[in-house]
């Protein structure tokens, strides 16, 4: 990849603070007195979104240079802007250079007055090309994505699952109740599709509650969809006994919406971190994390495939946290059966306990440290399934 210079001599240069957007350039300002090219290292993942602030921030330099490779491979980056460069000595120059070869990105080193001899002369044996500041790529600021929890924007008749829609037509107004109906019969549909086809058992029935839950429903879509699920295992021969006010104030119940989680977990510089966690929402367990090989995840981050066939689709941060993590882990010599994620239990619950202290994001390592079987999860639920036959 190449290596750029530009003179900013009396140009007014400034490095933007947010993240940049996954195909875009990096810039990062080189600090005075630089002696580890680490640093820079961790200048490029907080560039990227890592934050400093929570559970993981590098101690191990090795693993920060391996890390920001990664990261920018798996943002797609573009090109890497190093503001300040003058403040490089010879051979952090060198390391940069080197880091930005791994990582596949042209380097654009932007220097100003005053440069010590020892600097040009680097810039002379790299065979660094001088070019036009107007052709420094600029960076894309990465834009968040807003959410909301979705809601049917409606209030709720306390009746059970059997004089459910009733109620609704009774209290509801028009409108609202087509709302509740259409929702209702569309879930109903669907999980009996499923329950007929991979049978009315305890383990399906937690999927397909783990499935409403996911999306941190409001409390009206919440119980609407719960409702449905009542009726679709009724009509499978399994009564799903039902607690509404315990199912609303569980601690089980996820409050935030995927995308807004997807959001918060950029903020990981560790990226098995970030798979961990949306693995956990999927109600997957510390076990089954460990468990999990190289050859179970796509090579684009897409999705990752369980022991059990199942798929679970990575959304998007988390996508590109599983490439980079992929990339720390394909080395020569490492087969498809190796460790995807390398890690003991103890720190695959440690760190699903962390994001809910760093992010706030409610994963419940203790739970899933435990192993606690899918019937004992609906019971913190208020759901109980009871056979009818």
């Amino acid at each position: 990849m190449p290596t750029h210079q530009v003179d900013t001599t009396n140009l007014p240069i400034q490095v933007p603070h947010q993240p940049a957007a996954a195909g875009s350039a990096i810039w990062v300002e080189l600090r005075p007195d630089l002696k580890r090219s680490a640093v820079i290292a961790g200048d490029i993942l907080a560039a990227l979104g890592k934050r400093r602030d929570v559970a993981g921030i590098g101690r191990n330099e090795n693993e920060d240079l391996a890390l920001s490779v990664a990261w920018m491979r798996a943002y797609d980056v573009t090109a890497l802007v190093a503001t300040e460069a003058q403040r490089l000595s010879p051979l952090c120059l060198r390391q940069l250079v080197r880091l930005a070869k791994e990582a596949q990105v042209p380097l654009w080193l932007l220097h100003r007055a005053p440069r010590t001899d020892a600097f040009l002369h680097s810039l002379d044996r790299l065979l660094v090309h001088p070019r036009p500041l107007d052709e420094v790529p600029q960076p894309r600021p990465r834009t968040p994505i807003t959410a909301s929890r979705p809601t049917l924007n409606v209030t709720l008749p306390a009746a059970g699952f059997h004089q459910f829609r009733t109620a609704c037509q009774i209290t509801l107004a028009p409108k609202a109740h087509d709302r509740v109906t259409l929702r209702h019969a569309s879930t109903a549909v669907r999980c009996h599709e499923v329950l007929q086809r991979d049978g009315a058992t305890t383990d399906v029935i937690a999927r397909l509650a783990e499935g409403i839950l996911r999306t941190a429903p409001a409390d009206d879509l919440l119980v609407t969809d719960i409702r449905a699920l009542q009726l679709a295992a009724w009509h499978n021969d399994v009564y799903l006994k039902s607690d509404i006010p315990q199912l609303l104030a569980s601690p089980e119940r996820q409050l935030t919406d995927p995308v807004t989680v997807d959001e918060a977990l950029v903020a990981y510089r560790q990226p098995h971190r970030a798979v961990a966690v949306t693995l956990a929402m999927h109600q997957v367990g510390v076990h089954d994390i460990v468990a999990l090989q190289l050859g179970h995840a796509a090579a684009d981050g897409s999705t990752i495939t369980l022991s059990q066939g199942r798929k679970v689709t990575m959304p998007e941060h988390s996508a590109r946290a599983l490439r980079a993590l992929l990339r720390t882990r394909s080395m020569p010599g490492v087969a498809d059966e190796a460790p995807l994620l390398n890690v003991p239990e103890r720190a695959i619950s440690q760190a699903l306990n962390d994001a809910n202290a760093d992010l706030d994001i409610r994963v419940h390592g203790r739970r899933a440290e435990r192993h606690i079987h899918p019937g004992r999860w609906l019971k913190k639920l208020g759901l109980t399934p009871l056979p009818m036959s």
